[in-house]
């Protein structure tokens, strides 16, 4: 890729990074609107490097599925919104190819790289917290912790996998013997475990951390609110005692207000995962840049 286009993409990548984190930070969200110009930006950005020779389509394309995939996989089992999913796809899109190592752990998906870059930090981060929580009340982590290995969940999670992997083989058909592929079944399961501990163990943080109180005239639409105590009352008004992942609708909001107008109530605080996505993008290019 010639030198003007590299800097072209790096900065769309930066234009991207500084806008969705602000608006992240300051609004808990980013507009969809922001997402799709810089989608379209990146079609003629690729476009001008396919000139070149230097992006082929089809690589793109299996990275873009595979991102696609692996993003809904995440926002299923609540490990991330779903416009960070939409975020790191569409950075997914925006890294050209010739940006990573040509030696891949998956040659198919490339930003899975990127995704390593994003959730290495966030989970030794979270485990230190975790362990903070486990130390002072073991019997609750236990408790809690064990609530969210549900059989239903390995179940999806294994199916998830294997689809994924079927994806993969047919991709790689040349290569991969149907042998193996059945032979690979009693790694998928390892891998499902693994993925069943991990999503019971972050659904536990997320669960246990980052709880603020808030006023309830402040209240704003889809903020989830935590099973405590505190929130027992307005729980029962609003029907919601069994539910286990609760996010207040308008009409919810409208009838906290009516029953609770002076007080506050504990919500989630939200976690801003764009700056974090941000520099992931960051250290993957400065990862690669002896690979130009």
């Amino acid at each position: 890729m010639i030198v003007a286009l590299k800097f072209l993409f790096i900065s769309l990548l930066f234009a991207l990074g500084i806008i969705s984190s602000l608006t992240d930070i300051l609004f808990g969200k980013i507009p969809n609107k922001i997402l799709l110009c810089f989608f379209f930006l990146g079609i003629f950005f690729h476009f001008l490097s396919f000139l070149f020779g230097e992006n082929f389509p089809i690589s793109i394309f299996f990275n873009l599925v595979f991102s696609i995939l692996v993003s809904f996989f995440l926002f299923y089992f609540n490990i991330w919104a779903a416009g960070d999913g939409k975020l790191f796809i569409l950075y997914s899109f925006l890294i050209p190819l010739s940006f990573y190592p040509k030696k891949q752990i998956f040659p198919y998906f490339p930003s899975f790289l990127l995704l390593k870059n994003l959730f290495l930090p966030i989970l030794i981060f979270a485990l230190i917290e975790t362990i903070k929580i486990a130390s002072k009340n073991f019997q609750k982590f236990k408790k809690d912790f064990f609530s969210f290995l549900e059989a239903k969940n390995l179940f999806k999670i294994f199916f998830i996998i294997l689809f994924l992997r079927l994806i993969w083989f047919l991709i790689s058909i040349k290569n991969i013997s149907f042998k193996i592929f059945l032979f690979d079944l009693k790694n998928l399961i390892f891998v499902s475990l693994i993925f069943w501990l991990f999503q019971a163990w972050f659904q536990f943080y997320t669960l246990n951390c980052g709880i603020k109180r808030v006023k309830i005239e402040k209240l704003k639409e889809k903020v989830e609110i935590p099973k405590e105590n505190e929130n027992e009352a307005i729980l029962k008004i609003l029907g919601k005692e069994k539910e286990r992942k609760i996010r207040l609708l308008k009409k919810d909001i409208e009838k906290i207000k009516i029953h609770f107008k002076e007080k506050e109530i504990l919500v989630y605080a939200t976690f801003p995962f764009a700056p974090f996505l941000f520099i992931s993008v960051i250290i993957t290019i400065w990862q690669t840049l002896k690979f130009w």
